[in-house]
């Protein structure tokens, strides 16, 4: 198991209730990729992958890259305006 800097560690049980020990057990789960793009954590900026919560309910969904993980903040969790993003890449709009 890798350990992750002192800082990372509190961060991770300070915003979201979660262990070193948690976090290690959901990217094990997650084969260390992202959930949505499936990047790999060793392929990230800092090997490491972002904790993404429901801000509505503080609930974690996975772990992201921080390309998807800034991507859903942007569209700020909203269905619709990701939809609509899809429909415009397609060239639908």
């Amino acid at each position: 198991m890798s350990r992750l800097p002192k800082s990372r560690t509190f961060s991770l049980l300070a915003k979201y209730g979660i262990t070193e020990e948690a976090y290690e057990a959901l990217a094990q789960t997650q084969n260390y990729k992202c959930k949505i793009c499936g990047l790999h954590k060793d392929d990230t900026r800092y090997g490491v992958l972002d904790v993404d919560h429901d801000h509505a309910t503080n609930l974690i969904r996975g772990l992201l890259c921080s390309a998807c993980n800034k991507g859903l903040a942007f569209f700020r969790d909203d269905q619709v305006r990701l939809l609509k993003a899809i429909q415009y890449l397609k060239g639908k709009l």
